[in-house]
């Protein structure tokens, strides 16, 4: 089997070959790569530069994540805030978009969509998926990845002020929340033409740390369930983060209509595998502090318990529970490579 077929069998809860798996992070590829990441925020050529010396690295890799790391820093940019790189290698806003629901209502939702998807750094990862879809498509499913509405109207207005705003305004974060969604739909919809099969889509701000389950159904739960619908229209898989313990949010993932949940390591692989992993395919969940500061031999074992709970049946990628850390030990995402071979051919024997 290639990559693009093991995952398609996870995706239908069969058994392939063995299980796949992924080692990745947002800014992590590139440092272990030495490719400069900022300046791959607006070279299509860096980021095919990035991908190609990543999987020499890690053949076993099985997902090839195109995206070129400016594109969301563009939808911000669309929304009026400003950006820059922090000195973990990733970014964040610097100052805030949008304000207010005056100032949200005086918005052109069209402006604001062809602004975004004509930025340098949005085009430069459609080219970089073109280019990447051409290269790696007929083996490998091509990645894309944004942040789901509720995050991304956090971004616009910083997190802290929005978990405030949902309780003075709560109207502002719903609108704003859903004028992010429905912005960054129009927007995946380039990428899945430009050759992306897999969606990517990490929604941090549902977690259960910041807000209940209760907020979590009515305010990102519904954005989660249009962005599955939009992606199946599309013909793109859905493959849904949410980071923390989301445990008490399973049976509502489940019927967001993702094809993959990816979890945190807070989240137990037992439960999920139990409640829901007839329904989704379940992707994780090696913990990022283990992969950072632990040793080989440590990500070996936690590998073998992640495979021999989540694997039987099928249904199951390997992966860090969210991102890696920029300094992630090449050798601990080798590990992960091995133990993937060693312990998740089918039959398992772990």
């Amino acid at each position: 089997m290639n990559s693009k077929e093991r995952l398609d069998a996870i995706f239908r809860h069969e058994e392939p070959d063995r299980v796949p798996m992924t080692v990745f992070g947002s800014a992590t590829n590139y440092h272990m790569t030495g490719v400069n990441f900022q300046e791959a925020m607006f070279r299509p050529d860096l980021v095919v530069q990035c991908v190609d010396k990543f999987q020499e690295m890690f053949p076993e890799n099985d997902i090839i994540m195109a995206m070129a790391p400016g594109a969301m820093v563009a939808s911000w940019m669309a929304m009026g805030a400003e950006a820059k790189i922090l000195s973990t290698g990733w970014f964040d806003v610097t100052k805030p978009g949008v304000r207010n629901m005056e100032e949200l209502e005086k918005l052109d939702f069209n402006a604001v969509v062809k602004n975004f998807v004509e930025n340098k750094m949005f085009t430069a990862g459609i080219e970089a998926t073109k280019i990447i879809d051409k290269k790696y498509g007929r083996q490998y499913p091509i990645v894309t990845a944004w942040e789901n509405g509720f995050t991304a109207a956090g971004r616009i207005i910083g997190t802290e002020q929005e978990m405030l705003l949902l309780i003075n305004q709560p109207e502002f974060v719903r609108k704003l929340s859903g004028f992010m969604n429905k912005l960054w739909i129009e927007a995946g919809k380039k990428l899945i033409e430009a050759g992306a099969t897999v969606a990517m889509i990490p929604d941090p701000n549902s977690m259960t740390m910041l807000i209940s389950p209760k907020t979590y159904k009515e305010y990102a739960w519904p954005l989660q369930k249009e962005t599955g619908k939009a992606l199946k229209a599309a013909g793109c898989r859905y493959h849904l983060h949410i980071c923390g313990n989301a445990e008490p949010l399973l049976e509502h993932i489940a019927e967001t209509g993702a094809d993959m949940y990816s979890h945190d390591q807070k989240t137990r692989l037992t439960e999920s595998k139990r409640r829901i992993g007839s329904k989704v395919a379940l992707s994780g969940n090696i913990d990022p502090a283990r992969l950072l500061f632990g040793s080989p031999e440590e990500v070996d074992r936690l590998c073998k318990e992640c495979i021999s709970i989540g694997g039987p049946g099928g249904g199951y990628m390997l992966s860090p529970g969210c991102d890696t850390a920029m300094v992630t030990p090449k050798a601990n995402f080798r590990a992960m490579c091995d133990a993937a071979l060693k312990y998740g051919k089918y039959p398992l024997k772990v």
